[in-house]
């Protein structure tokens, strides 16, 4: 017991550096998307087409590659982050030295997004291979680490940005995708793991004339994406849900730059705007271990939902940047509520053989669905009609997001490995 405890320990602190390092990387892109694009020559309709097609690339990707994880006893989450990693260093080695040409730069980065989507749920996967095989690695208190590096990466990277160019991102995002390679291929730093038939075996240092194994069945069946639907129908309507309620939330940190700007901000005001709300995101998840025990993750995700709600209106009638800055500060309750009580509401409602198909079609949601429904509309709305229209367009899908929670969610869904 003593030897599966430290092992949890060792594994939760390697991850919460996966964590950290690929949320520093992703400030880098996804937080300054709108501002480098702009930079380009793009409108905000055409960062709304470029986000949104990425979006729905990494649909088909995420599918493919979740259902390649469950069935393959050889193609783990970790093989497939570090070679979405590698490519993803190509690419943007390719924005920086092509020419500027506007289609050029287009077509990259939406790889490039398409890439970073994708990557994401085989993240949450690395974590989730061992709480499944009965190690408590503490999923919450890395993803809430991860969020921490997040706010301080965010921070910083605005005021460089406004101090030099939008241009900067990119070479700060290969060097932290290079880290990532390295401390991925190296998740196991206190131990090896073997598979072997039905056991994944850790030899542990010092010990290594024992051997503690639990069970666990590597590679699922070949089900398809019809078959699945029709085993899990209230969780798939729970998605649609989640698609709608995520695609404001997207919308408004797409365009933050747009909110910060119309109260007198810059892009060292969105970088602090970010921070705040990633800051704010480690006590929450960092306890989401203990809410999880005392609170069914169900009942979690419709408080989360309520509170993405509130954050949308006070986004609304912010007038000034001190207001965006309290309307971030909601994203403790809504947005880092969310995504620990929703990926452990996903791990328990699969069966073994589903469990990476689950995170990926979560993620297609969550991310890739959302992005196409946010950045889509609220690009063409906000050229078209204005910022206001834009609040209007988030505030009624976190409403109708908040309705679909409320109806799909089971409170009874059972914890495992708690």
């Amino acid at each position: 017991m003593n030897t599966f405890r430290r092992l949890a320990k060792q594994l939760t602190l390697h991850y919460s550096f996966v964590q950290a390092i690929y949320w520093c990387s992703h400030v880098c892109i996804f937080s300054f998307v709108t501002v480098f694009l702009k930079s380009r020559g793009f409108n905000s309709s055409e960062v709304g087409i470029v986000i949104s097609i990425a979006a729905v690339l990494s649909i088909l990707l995420q599918s493919y590659l979740g259902a390649l994880v469950d069935r393959s006893e050889k193609i783990t989450a970790h093989t497939v982050v570090v070679s979405i990693a590698v490519i993803s260093i190509a690419i943007v080695a390719l924005v920086l030295i092509l020419p500027r040409h506007i289609l050029t730069a287009g077509i990259l980065y939406c790889i490039l997004l398409c890439l970073l989507y994708t990557i994401q749920p085989f993240i949450t996967a690395m974590g989730y291979t061992y709480i499944n095989h009965g190690i408590d690695v503490n999923f919450g208190l890395a993803r809430g680490i991860g969020s921490a590096a997040c706010a301080f990466m965010s921070a910083g990277m605005g005021y460089v940005i406004a101090v030099t160019s939008p241009e900067v991102t990119l070479p700060v995002f290969i060097f932290g995708f290079i880290l990532l390679i390295a401390v991925t291929i190296s998740f196991h730093p206190a131990f090896k793991h073997i598979h072997s038939g039905k056991k994944l075996m850790f030899h542990m240092p010092g010990n290594s004339e024992r051997e503690t194994s639990v069970k666990v069945t590597p590679g699922g069946d070949k089900k398809s994406i019809l078959q699945f639907f029709r085993d899990y129908k209230m969780f798939c309507f729970l998605l649609i849900g989640i698609a709608i309620l995520k695609a404001s939330h997207q919308t408004l940190n797409t365009y933050l730059i747009s909110i910060i700007e119309r109260v007198g901000g810059d892009s060292s005001h969105l970088g602090m705007a970010v921070g705040i709300a990633a800051v704010l995101e480690l006590p929450v998840m960092a306890f989401s271990n203990v809410f999880l025990r005392r609170v069914n993750c169900g009942l979690l995700l419709k408080i989360s939902a309520f509170f993405f709600l509130i954050k949308a209106i006070l986004t609304y009638q912010a007038s000034s940047v001190g207001m965006v800055y309290f309307a971030q500060c909601f994203q403790m309750l809504s947005f880092a509520l969310f995504i620990p009580a929703v990926t452990y509401y996903c791990n328990c409602l699969m069966k073994g053989s589903d469990k990476v198909k689950g995170q990926a079609l979560l993620n297609v949601a969550m991310v890739s669905v959302s992005n196409v429904i946010g950045n889509l509309g609220g690009g063409f709305i906000l050229d078209a009609f204005g910022m206001n229209a834009v609040f209007y367009f988030c505030i009624i899908c976190t409403a109708i997001g908040v309705a679909i929670f409320l109806v799909t969610t089971n409170e009874k869904t059972p914890l495992q490995h708690y």
